[in-house]
């Protein structure tokens, strides 16, 4: 585990960064199917950015976690769209703190599933969802929340 590492919400002056930072980044050290340009990412951060959050080591971004609410048939959940560390640094605890903030933001906001879709060849990403709890379906990793599992949580 890393020290001093700080994860917050992801703020649009860090697109230059996740831009950088994903170029760095091998395709085996990234979770989801994402476009990958400035415009698209800044447009699904003009929708809803608290879902989204990046990692720093004192003033360098050194990975990122971006996702989005969505309304599925019978409750809203969140696709993640991309997760990302810098190279050397996986499986630091760096993935995990990101996830974190995305399942803190989920408790508040009382959404109960979220899912993400990673290509079968991808073990190290699914290592790491599976370690935290998602599980596969088909080629998609996805973790449910029980509603009595939010409440103990929020105690």
């Amino acid at each position: 585990m890393l020290r001093g590492i700080s994860i917050r919400r992801l703020e649009i002056r860090d697109l230059s960064g996740i831009a950088g930072l994903r170029n760095l980044v091998c395709e085996g050290g990234m979770a989801g199917q994402f476009l990958w340009n400035v415009e698209h990412i800044a447009s699904l951060l003009t929708t809803d950015m608290s879902l989204s959050f990046v990692a720093l080591q004192g003033k360098k971004l050194i990975g990122f976690l971006i996702a989005s609410a969505e309304n599925n048939y019978d409750s809203p959940s969140v696709g993640i769209a991309c997760l990302a560390v810098a190279p050397g640094l996986n499986g630091r605890g760096i993935e995990e703190k990101l996830l974190d903030g995305l399942k803190n933001e989920m408790i508040h906001r009382h959404i109960y599933s979220a899912g993400v879709e990673l290509p079968e060849d991808n073990i190290d990403m699914i290592a790491i969802f599976n370690k935290y709890g998602y599980t596969a379906e088909n080629r998609h990793i996805r973790m449910r929340y029980q509603v009595h599992e939010i409440r103990e949580e929020r105690k």
